[in-house]
C-alpha cells in the first residue's frame, strides 16, 4: 500500500458505512461500523465489526501495534466511479465556443484542430482530465482518442484504471481506409504487462465517419484481436436520418447487418434509439453508456432509460470530453442521470438514486474489463472511494440522512476523502497523491495556446 506514513503491511480502515455491491441486483448491502483490513493494498476482510472481525485478527496472530488504523467514522466507502465514455485529450478543447450544433461544433471546430495534436499535447491534456476524475471519486475510464501511447503514459502517472479504444486507422494511396494491424500488435503486446491497470478495446467511432464497406473489416478485427467496441451510437436525430440514408435500415440493424453487436462492446449516448432497437440488443451482453451532460449542452436529446431497463439492458455512465461537457465532475452527471430520467417518466420515483450509483459503479467496472475490481472480493487488490458527506453542499448528514441522496443528489468532489485504485493511494485527505494538478493546469495552458494558434493558420 502506497502513501500511507507508516508503510506497515496491514492498513484498517473502521468506523464507515460500507456499501457492498449485490451483484446482477443493482443494490448495495450497507454495512454501518463497518471494518476494512487491506494486507499489502489486498483486501483481508471487508465486514462487520465486533467478534467475526476481531476473531479473525487473532487468526492472524495480529496486535494493534502491527495495523495502521485510520477511523473513519461518519464516512462512507464504496466503489469508485467508472467514466464509461471519455475522450481525456479533449480537456484542451474545454470552454469551446458555445454557438455549434454538435454536427458544426465537430467539423467546423474540433477535426480542423485535432489535425494538428501531437503526443505531448495529448499527454498533458490527458493527465488533467484523469487529475479531474479523481477528484470526482472516478477510479476507471474508458478513453476514445488519438495517440494511445501518450494516453498510457499519463494513465500510468496517475495511477486510475483504464480501457483505451485503438483508433489505429489509415488511409492508403488509393484512399482505402484500413486497420493498422502491424502499430496495434505492437502497443498490444507492449501494454499487456500493464493488464492489471490498463485494457484495450477497438475504436469504431461511429456509422457516419467511415465508408460502408469499412465496417465489416473493423468487426473482423475485433474478433481477430479479442477487443471489445467502442463507439457513438445514435447520439443525434442527424445521425440516425444519415445512418437510415446510408445503410437502408436503423442504427442497431446496421450494427447487427455489419456483425458490430459483440459482447462486451461499450455503446456511447443510444439517445435516439427506438425500442424496437433495443429488443434487438437485448441479451447481446453489452453496455450503454448515457452521457447526459453532453447530449444536454448540445441538444442532442435525452436518453430514456427506462425501456433500456426494461429490458434489461447494461445501463452505465460517461462524461464524454470536456470540449463537450466542459467539466469532468463524475457527480454533476450522476445527479442529472437521475433527474433526467424522472423527467422522461414525469415520475418522481424513476431514476433511483441507489440504482444510479450501482451503474455508475458496479456496472462501468464491469463495462470497462475490471468488474472484479468493484465487489471487495478478498484477496483482491483493492479499489475504493471515501466519501465524507459532511461538507459544505454535502452536509448536514445525520441518523435519518439518506446515504443514496446524498452520493447522487449532494455529492460533490469536495467530499472526496479517499480513493484507492489497485491497492494504491491516488486521492488522501483531499488531496491527489500522484499529480502536481498545478504544473498540470499551467503546461496545459502552454498547450492549449499551442494548439489554438492553428486555428486562423
Amino acid at each position: 500500500m502506497a502513501d500511507y506514513d507508516s508503510g506497515k503491511k496491514y492498513i484498517e480502515l473502521i468506523g464507515a458505512t460500507l456499501f457492498l455491491p449485490e451483484r446482477n441486483q443493482e443494490r448495495f448491502t450497507p454495512i454501518e461500523n463497518g471494518r476494512i483490513l487491506l494486507e499489502d493494498g489486498r483486501f483481508s476482510y471487508v465486514g462487520p465489526a465486533g467478534r467475526p472481525y476481531e476473531d479473525y485478527k487473532r487468526s492472524l496472530d495480529l496486535r494493534d501495534q502491527d495495523i495502521e488504523s485510520y477511523d473513519y467514522s461518519g464516512r462512507l466507502i464504496l466503489p469508485p466511479f467508472a467514466n464509461t465514455h471519455c475522450h481525456l485529450g479533449m480537456s484542451i478543447f474545454r470552454n469551446s465556443p458555445s454557438r455549434y450544433s454538435l454536427e458544426d461544433w465537430l467539423n467546423k471546430w474540433i477535426f480542423p484542430l485535432e489535425k494538428h495534436l501531437d503526443y505531448e499535447i495529448v499527454h498533458i491534456a490527458t493527465a488533467l482530465s484523469l487529475t479531474e476524475l479523481a477528484q470526482s471519486g472516478v477510479g476507471a475510464i474508458a478513453d476514445m482518442y488519438f495517440f494511445e501511447d501518450a494516453v498510457v503514459e499519463s494513465v500510468l502517472e496517475s495511477g486510475l484504471r483504464a480501457n483505451i479504444a485503438l483508433g489505429m486507422k489509415e488511409t492508403d494511396e488509393k484512399g482505402h481506409h484500413y486497420f493498422d494491424e502491424e502499430r496495434a500488435k505492437d502497443f498490444l503486446s507492449r501494454v499487456k504487462v500493464y493488464e492489471e491497470q490498463i485494457k484495450t478495446s477497438l475504436e469504431v467511432h461511429s456509422l457516419y465517419l467511415y465508408p460502408k464497406e469499412f465496417y465489416k473489416a473493423l468487426a473482423l478485427t475485433a474478433k481477430e484481436f479479442n477487443l471489445p467496441i467502442q463507439m457513438h451510437l445514435a447520439e443525434t436525430k442527424t445521425e440516425v436520418v444519415g445512418i437510415e440514408e446510408k445503410f437502408g435500415m436503423s442504427p442497431v440493424k446496421a450494427l447487427m447487418a455489419l456483425d458490430l453487436v459483440q459482447a462486451g462492446a461499450i455503446y456511447a449516448h443510444c439517445v435516439h434509439l427506438t425500442e424496437k432497437d433495443l429488443d434487438l440488443l437485448k441479451d447481446k451482453e453489452v453496455y450503454l453508456a448515457h452521457n447526459p451532460a453532453s447530449n444536454a449542452k448540445l441538444a442532442s436529446g435525452m436518453l430514456k432509460a427506462k425501456p433500456m431497463a426494461d429490458r434489461n439492458l447494461n445501463l452505465t455512465l460517461g462524461t464524454d470530453g470536456a470540449g463537450s461537457n466542459d467539466q469532468l465532475n463524475f457527480f454533476h452527471d450522476l445527479r442529472l442521470a437521475s433527474f433526467y430520467e424522472k423527467l422522461s417518466e414525469e415520475n418522481p420515483l424513476a431514476g433511483d438514486a441507489e440504482t444510479w450509483l450501482y451503474r455508475a459503479t458496479v456496472k462501468g467496472y464491469e463495462a470497462l474489463g475490471f468488474g472484479y475490481s468493484a465487489y471487495f472480493k478478498i484477496g483482491e487488490k483493492a479499489d475504493f472511494l471515501i466519501y465524507n458527506p459532511n461538507v459544505p453542499g454535502s452536509g448536514p448528514y445525520g441518523s435519518k440522512s439518506d446515504p443514496y441522496s446524498v452520493l447522487v443528489y449532494s455529492g460533490s468532489p469536495r467530499g472526496v476523502e479517499g480513493l484507492v485504485v489497485n491497492g494504491e493511494t491516488v486521492m488522501w485527505d483531499y488531496k491527489n497523491t500522484r499529480a502536481d494538478e498545478n504544473l498540470i493546469l499551467r503546461e496545459a495552458g502552454v498547450a492549449q495556446e499551442k494548439l489554438f494558434s492553428y486555428q486562423n493558420n
